[in-house]
């Protein structure tokens, strides 16, 4: 994948991702469930503490199941499809097929934004193309996230938690 490349899916995934949430004809109630799993709800109010909240709210309904049988992307495969391009059903694909894990960054490859992570979890390396982590990210830190294939690369969901790695 070049940076180019990249930068378009990043656009087209932004894009699918808000056609995927704007589907969901029960979003206000699915909203406060997921709210409410997460902690995130108090008294029938939010409180958002940290910035990643919400993204952590975003994440969860699109990928996780909440309160029915299939998650919001499957749904959207499923019957909603009809308006999208070639950029949005690849990643629409791709995000049917995450991975989350516990990662470990082995190795960064700056000039080709690469990043190789060992799944701690499932003990196998992916090759990570994000301009930015690969940029700021070193070797060793630990990354919790979710990561979709594309092409011939992963990139991640867009939800990150890093942990730096441990000082001698």
């Amino acid at each position: 994948m070049v940076t180019n490349r990249y930068i378009e899916l990043r656009r087209s995934y932004t894009k699918i991702v808000n056609e995927i949430m704007d589907s969901d004809k029960s979003r206000a109630g699915n909203i406060k469930r997921a709210g409410k799993k997460l902690g995130l709800l108090e008294n029938d109010t939010f409180v958002l503490t940290e910035e990643v909240d919400s993204n952590v709210l975003m994440d969860y309904m699109l990928f996780e199941k909440n309160g029915s049988a299939n998650r919001l992307i499957d749904k959207f495969a499923k019957h909603s499809t009809e308006n999208i391009d070639e950029n949005e059903q690849l990643l629409l694909n791709s995000m049917l097929n995450n991975h989350f894990s516990i990662f470990e960054v082995t190795d960064i490859d700056k000039v080709n934004c690469t990043l190789i992570l060992f799944d701690i979890l499932g003990k196998q390396n992916f090759t990570l193309f994000d301009i930015g982590l690969s940029q700021t990210g070193s070797t060793g830190t630990l990354f919790a996230t979710r990561i979709v294939p594309i092409e011939d690369v992963y990139i991640t969901s867009g939800l990150t938690f890093a942990f730096a790695k441990k000082k001698d």
